[in-house]
């Protein structure tokens, strides 16, 4: 099986520009409701679980958002804008 140029290019990363995209559409969900769960974030951006994870570990460790609360019944707080 021959490979195409697309499927070799595949797995690239997208850099920092699609990286901020996808960071920015978790946010603007946050935003919209602060009490929102992960899964349900992977579920309207069509992301996996696993990265909606890692895109809200990357948010909270460039102190953007923070947990407020427990895991469950918690809800995400926006600290810029």
């Amino acid at each position: 099986m021959a490979l195409t140029k697309d499927s070799r290019n595949a797995g690239e990363n997208k850099g920092e520009n699609g990286e901020n995209n996808d960071e920015n559409k978790v946010l603007e969900i946050i935003r919209k409701t602060p009490s929102i769960t992960q899964p349900l974030i992977a579920i309207e951006t069509g992301f996996s679980t696993r990265k909606v994870n890692r895109i809200i570990a990357s948010l909270r460790k460039k102190e953007i958002i923070k947990r407020i609360g427990k895991t469950k019944g918690g809800h995400w707080e926006t600290l810029s804008n």
